[in-house]
């Protein structure tokens, strides 16, 4: 028995042809269906083909196809989950340094949430920016990102804002603002890994600073930067943070 890959399509599908003794072949397909946020893929797994008399027997003493080919598919599916999570959870967290941030204007709106709705409130306040945006034709001068105002651990609350930095003033409408960041000097720590990752990072940025001998300036908020993300990987060990902490 052998097993060859016909057919390969990235994040789509993959065609797997298993050849039995004799002339007897299965067809084995693998179709990956992604959600709408790319948060995670269902993948399913059947097998096609025509066994032969031999193989017939083989089926019929082992109580059917199914049961002799339903085991190997689900080993075969729980093999994948193990490769794609430790693939997927590869991540690293690294000090850039002393940065001049520029600065400039941005669009923004921002939102209140209780620290453990982060990650969904972000997800639901950060696109509509990205497309109004899109939709006026306003001049979009880098990567969207997120300056946090308050992040109050004791209380649970954090208070951010989501912005998409624009090369010159605008006139902004509706729920959307227009903003200004000075330019200022900031440690910069980059994240290259899942967002599940991110207090880690933070965490270690803090650790940067510290051990770089500065201070953090509390007067000024700090913001990450989403540099690379599910829309340009469907891989979380691609996607790039950067993270800036304000310093004296």
């Amino acid at each position: 028995m052998y097993l060859k890959t016909l057919e390969e399509k990235e994040n789509e599908k993959i065609v797997q042809e298993i050849s039995l003794e004799g002339k007897e072949k299965l067809r084995v397909i693998w179709e990956i269906q992604p959600d709408s946020m790319r948060q995670y893929s269902e993948v399913t797994c059947v097998i096609r083909g025509e066994a032969g008399f031999k193989q017939k027997i083989i089926n019929w003493l082992y109580g059917g196809a199914e049961k002799i080919w339903t085991p190997l598919a689900e080993d075969q599916l729980s093999l994948l989950q193990s490769y794609l999570h430790k693939i997927m959870n590869v991540h690293k967290v690294e000090p850039f340094g002393m940065v001049e941030y520029g600065g400039g204007f941005f669009v923004y709106q921002t939102a209140t949430c209780s620290l453990d709705a982060l990650g969904e409130r972000l997800d639901a306040v950060l696109p509509p920016v990205i497309l109004y945006c899109v939709r006026n034709a306003l001049p979009v001068a880098g990567h969207p990102f997120v300056i946090y105002h308050q992040y109050d651990k004791e209380a649970g609350k954090v208070e951010f804002s989501a912005c998409m930095p624009l090369s010159e003033r605008v006139q902004s409408g509706g729920d959307f603002t227009l903003g200004f960041l000075e330019k200022g000097v900031y440690f910069k720590t980059r994240l290259k890994g899942g967002y599940q990752y991110s207090e880690e990072a933070w965490e270690k940025a803090r650790q940067f600073v510290q051990d770089s001998g500065k201070e953090i300036d509390e007067k000024r908020s700090p913001f990450e930067v989403y540099v690379s993300g599910h829309s340009k990987s469907p891989n979380p060990a691609d996607w790039i943070t950067d993270i800036y902490l304000p310093v004296l």
